[in-house]
């Protein structure tokens, strides 16, 4: 996933304090599957160290219920599938806008492929930079496994190209099409959904 990889490099780059997304949480690590040479070089497989990047000491918050679709707001496989397509436009629009509080009202403090998204979001605002416009699109989800309250899911996410641009419109950096699998844990917490986990599946 570009935004993961690609981004996230660059961000280790520059500030050294980023590592790849993934959680200490529940679910399978993420197995082997055919992915791009930036995702090979950047992600976590099955047979890889755990992430490197220190937790979150975000105190969880919540999300209005008001500023979900409602049918995220459902305690049912299909209200976590509707959370789904709205994390993935949160995702989206973390780097957009360069504010990633609705990003982290969904979140868990312990998420730290989320705290990858927030920071980079959070970085660019700061350099006074955001994505140029929405690139994610989810193409399909996956149900792995599901408990009471619980779902873990594969989602399928196609990316268009984008770019990254200043205050001024100029062009920072560009990103060609891309397709990634996002594995995510949704856990029902103070009635309503949230993200536990997300990493890359490679």
């Amino acid at each position: 996933m570009r935004t993961w990889t690609a981004r996230s490099i660059m961000a280790i780059a520059v500030g050294g304090a980023l590592a790849l997304a993934g959680c200490n949480g529940g679910g399978d690590e993420p197995t082997a599957s055919t992915a791009s040479s930036s995702l090979s070089s950047t992600t976590t497989s099955s047979a890889s160290s755990t992430t490197t990047a220190s937790p979150s000491t975000t105190t969880s918050a919540t999300i209005d219920p008001a500023k979900l679709p409602p049918e995220a707001t459902e305690k049912t496989e299909a209200g976590a599938k509707a959370f789904a397509k709205f994390f993935v436009e949160t995702l989206d629009q973390s780097q957009v806008e360069a504010d990633p509080s609705t990003l982290v009202a969904i979140s868990e403090p312990e998420c730290q492929g989320c705290k990858i998204y927030v920071d980079l979001s959070r970085e660019l605002a700061v350099k006074g930079q955001h994505q140029e416009g929405p690139a994610l699109e989810l193409s399909d989800i996956g149900v792995r496994s599901s408990s009471d309250g619980r779902f873990q899911f594969d989602l399928l996410i196609d990316e268009r190209p984008t770019r990254t641009v200043d205050k001024a419109g100029a062009v920072v950096a560009s990103f060609p099409a891309d397709k990634t699998t996002l594995r995510v844990d949704f856990n029902w917490i103070s009635n309503q959904w949230r993200v536990k986990q997300a990493v890359v599946v490679v």
